[in-house]
C-alpha cells in the first residue's frame, strides 16, 4: 500500500529502542505501536513500544516485493527527478539537445529566449533544467558541466557491471573533494589486484571514463570520474557520502536478480569477513546502520536472510540460506556452504500446541511423519518454516482450525515471529520524529530487519474522523498545561492529535458494535495507564 500521509514534528518523551532475536532493531517513540503476537488469541495485536516486555513476539517480514523491470536508467531523468537543483549547472549534448534548441527557437522570441534559456542563443548545449522547463526529458546523448571536458551518457545499461560496481562503491568508495572538485574514488588493499582491473573495466563500460590508478605501500587506490559523476553518486544515487552514511543505490532494490547479485559480490568482495570454525558463514562488516538495513532487504528480496549484530561500533550481517547466491559465496569462501536459518522459523511451543490439529488432519499411518517433521523436542525448539512447508503438503482434509490457519498464513507470507531480547529507554530527544500513514492496513515495516509497526487510536482503530480546526489545535495546547493532563500517557495521546491533525467522536466506535467501548477500548486504555 502506498504511504498516505508522513508528519514531522517535535517529540518530548522518551524514546525506545527494541532488538530481536536476528538482531533486529527498531527506534520509535513510547507510544507508536509495534505488532505483537497474542498467544491466547493467536493473532497479531498493536502494542505501544513503552509497554513491550522481554520474550514478546514481535511481527517481522521476510517477504519483500522484488521488482525486476529497472534494465535501463537514465540519468538526465534521475537527476530532475532526485536533485533538480543540479539541473541548471548541467549541459546536454547530442541530437536531442539540438531538437530542443530548435524547438525553444521556434517557440519564443528573442527576448524570451534570453531572460529564460540563454544558452539556447549562445551555443546548441542547453541546460538539463530546459529540458525540464519544458516538460521533457532525453533519453541519448551527454551530460557534462560547463567547463570539463568530462561526459557522462544519458542513459545506461543496468547491467552486471553496474551492479558490481555499484557494489564495490558501497565498500570501498569515497567521493574525496579537492580544489579542483570530487571524483570517486575506490581503495582495496594490495593482495586485490584482480578486483583493481576489474573496477576499472567496469567504470569504463558503465559510464565511459577512465580510472587512474595509484599503487601505495599497502592500498591501491583507483579514482575514476569528477564532479558530475560524484554529484550522481550523492545527490541522485544516494550512495551516501561518507562511511556511516553508506546506503544501497535504491535503484539496485528495482534490478533484475543477476544485478542485485553483482552488487553484492562487488559490496562482499571488498568488506567480506569469512568464519571458517563449525559453520561456514561468509559475512560483511560496516559503520553504516542504514547501509546494514539495506543489506538485510536486499538479501531478503533474493530470498536469503541476513543476521546482523553489533561488534564495537560497527554492524556485522551475516548470510544465511544463501542457496540463492551459491556461486558468490563459493567464490568467497572457496568452498560450498550450506548455513540454514534459524531465525525463518516459528516458536516450538505455538506450533506444539497444535499438535492434535496437526495429526487429525492425516490418516492414522503418516501422522508419525508429522511427529518426526515438527513435533519433536517437546515443543523446546524453533520449527523452521521449510519443514512446516512440507508438514501442509500433506494434509489430506480442509483445515477448519483457526489458530491452524492463521500459522499457516504466517508461514505461505513469510512473517517471522521473534522475540524481543533487549528494551532501551534512550530517554528524551530534542530532535524531531517522522511518522508515516499507510493508507488502508496502517500498518507498515520499519527499522533494521523489517519488524511490523502500527500507528494507534484514531488510525489504529480505523475511526471515521475529521480535520482539526484552528479551535481545536488551541484547546490541545491548553490541556498540555492543564495539572490533570500532566500525565506521561496523557502528554503523548495529545502529541498524537497534534501530529495526525485529526479528531473523531467516541460514538465512531458504534462501528464496532454498542458494548465494544465497555468490553475492549477502555480495558485496553485502563491497562496502558496502569504500565505507564
Amino acid at each position: 500500500m502506498p504511504v498516505k500521509v508522513m508528519t514531522r514534528h517535535t517529540y518530548d518523551g522518551d524514546i525506545y529502542q527494541i532488538r530481536t532475536l536476528g538482531g533486529y532493531t527498531v527506534k520509535t517513540t513510547g507510544n507508536h505501536s509495534i505488532e505483537v503476537f497474542n498467544p491466547k488469541t493467536f493473532s497479531l495485536e498493536s502494542k505501544p513500544a513503552c509497554s513491550l516486555s522481554r520474550d514478546d513476539l514481535v511481527a517481522a517480514c521476510f517477504s519483500m516485493p522484488n521488482n525486476q523491470s529497472l534494465t535501463q536508467l537514465n540519468l538526465a531523468k534521475l537527476i530532475t527527478t532526485e536533485c533538480p537543483e543540479e539541473a541548471d549547472r548541467i549541459f546536454v549534448e547530442g541530437p536531442e539537445a539540438e531538437e530542443l534548441c530548435n524547438f525553444l527557437r521556434g517557440k519564443y522570441t528573442k527576448k524570451e529566449l534570453r531572460r529564460r534559456f540563454y544558452q539556447v542563443l549562445k551555443r546548441d548545449t542547453p541546460k538539463l533544467s530546459y529540458f525540464l522547463a519544458e516538460g521533457k526529458f532525453p533519453a541519448r546523448g551527454f551530460l557534462r558541466l560547463r567547463y570539463s571536458r568530462m561526459r557522462i551518457p544519458v542513459s545506461i545499461e543496468v547491467s552486471e557491471s553496474f551492479g558490481r560496481l555499484m557494489g564495490y562503491h558501497a565498500a570501498e568508495g569515497s567521493l574525496p573533494k579537492s580544489e579542483r572538485g570530487r571524483s570517486c574514488e575506490l581503495t582495496f588493499s594490495r593482495d586485490e589486484p584482480d578486483y583493481v582491473e576489474d573496477a576499472i573495466d567496469c567504470a569504463e563500460e558503465v559510464f565511459g571514463v577512465h580510472a587512474r590508478v595509484r599503487r601505495r605501500e599497502n592500498r591501491t587506490d583507483v579514482r575514476y570520474g569528477a564532479t558530475l559523476l560524484a554529484t550522481i553518486y550523492m545527490k541522485a544515487l544516494r550512495t551516501g557520502d561518507g562511511a556511516r552514511e553508506k546506503q544501497v543505490p535504491f535503484p539496485i532494490f528495482n534490478v533484475p536478480d543477476e544485478v542485485k547479485i553483482e552488487f553484492l559480490r562487488g559490496c562482499f568482495r571488498g568488506d567480506r569477513m569469512i568464519n571458517y570454525g563449525e559453520n561456514t558463514r561468509m559475512a560483511l562488516k560496516t559503520v553504516g546502520r542504514k547501509l546494514a538495513s539495506d543489506l538485510t532487504v536486499l538479501l531478503r528480496q533474493l530470498r536469503c536472510v541476513a543476521y546482523v549484530w553489533r561488534s564495537g561500533g560497527e554492524y556485522v550481517v551475516s548470510c544465511a540460506d544463501v542457496s540463492p547466491i551459491k556461486e558468490l559465496v563459493a567464490e568467497l569462501c572457496r568452498k560450498p556452504i550450506a548455513v540454514h536459518s534459524e531465525i525463518r522459523s516459528m516458536p516450538g511451543n505455538l506450533v506444539y500446541s497444535l499438535r492434535s490439529e496437526f495429526r487429525g488432519l492425516l490418516p492414522y499411518g503418516k501422522r508419525s511423519r508429522i511427529h518426526q517433521l515438527i513435533l519433536t523436542g517437546g515443543g523446546k525448539a524453533r520449527v523452521g518454516y521449510d519443514r512446516l512447508s512440507r508438514a501442509f503438503e500433506m494434509f489430506e482434509k480442509p483445515v477448519e482450525n483457526k489458530q491452524l490457519r492463521t500459522l499457516m498464513e504466517f508461514v505461505r507470507n513469510d512473517v517471522v515471529l521473534l522475540p524481543v531480547k533487549q528494551i532501551w529507554n534512550l530517554g528524551k530527544t530534542g530532535d524531531y520524529v517522522y511518522d508515516l500513514e499507510i493508507d488502508g492496513i496502517h500498518t507498515f515495516v520499519g527499522g533494521l530487519g523489517g519488524l511490523v509497526l502500527h500507528n494507534s487510536d484514531i488510525v489504529k482503530y480505523k475511526l471515521p474522523s475529521d480535520k482539526l480546526t484552528e479551535i481545536d489545535i488551541k484547546r490541545l495546547h491548553e490541556l498540555k498545561q492543564d495539572p490533570r493532563y500532566t500525565d506521561k500517557m496523557w502528554h503523548e495521546e495529545l502529541d498524537t492529535f497534534l501530529k495526525i491533525k485529526k479528531k473523531s467522536e467516541q460514538e465512531a466506535f458504534s462501528r464496532y458494535g454498542l458494548s465494544y467501548i465497555v468490553d475492549t477500548y477502555l480495558p485496553e486504555k485502563l491497562k496502558l495507564m496502569k504500565n505507564a
